[in-house]
């Protein structure tokens, strides 16, 4: 429509053009410019927050995954002596901003898994003590054993728990 009022304009040469004309029209193209821009960029920054969330998700499924492996494969404290095991403290400097990125359920499955690994590594640490009973020992090793099987279900069971907040269909 506009390039047709521009057409009959233009061919039109007993009438003279007013310049103002063409700094509206210059004006109308301008803006309908910016406008294309600033949905443009609506669009950018959508996807990237969206991303950065995926991203911080991410991350913190990644540390309960390593978490778990390092438990599993090294299932007694690592220093006895230590109050506190690393890894531990690692999960928690990892996973402390889940709170805000995940709903309750998936909140109290790390808590979970924190809690059942903090039981293997502690009756790790009881399995040392030389002056632990057989009988003891076998219920302790037991315990032990029934908690790893769990801990090493919960490497697939943990993708099933994140699956909702990493699918890469969020990011559409």
């Amino acid at each position: 429509m506009i390039l047709e009022s521009l057409k009959i304009l233009i061919s039109n040469t007993t009438h003279s053009i007013n310049p103002s004309f063409f700094a509206a029209f210059a004006s109308a193209i301008a803006a309908c410019i910016s406008a294309y821009v600033a949905c443009q960029q609506y669009t950018i920054n959508k996807y990237r927050l969206k991303f950065d969330l995926y991203e911080r998700r991410l991350n913190i499924f990644s540390a309960v995954i390593k978490f778990m492996v390092s438990v599993r494969n090294h299932p007694s404290l690592l220093d006895p002596e230590a109050f506190y095991d690393a890894r531990l403290i690692e999960l928690d400097l990892n996973t402390r901003d889940a709170t805000f990125l995940f709903d309750e359920n998936t909140c109290k499955y790390i808590k979970k898994i924190r809690k059942e690994s903090l039981d293997i590594l502690t009756i790790g640490h009881s399995l040392a003590e030389k002056d632990l009973s057989q009988h003891d020992r076998d219920i302790h090793a037991e315990k032990k054993a029934k908690k790893l099987i769990w801990l090493t279900n919960q490497l697939e069971e943990s993708q099933n728990e994140f699956r909702k907040y990493l699918n890469l269909g969020i990011l559409k």
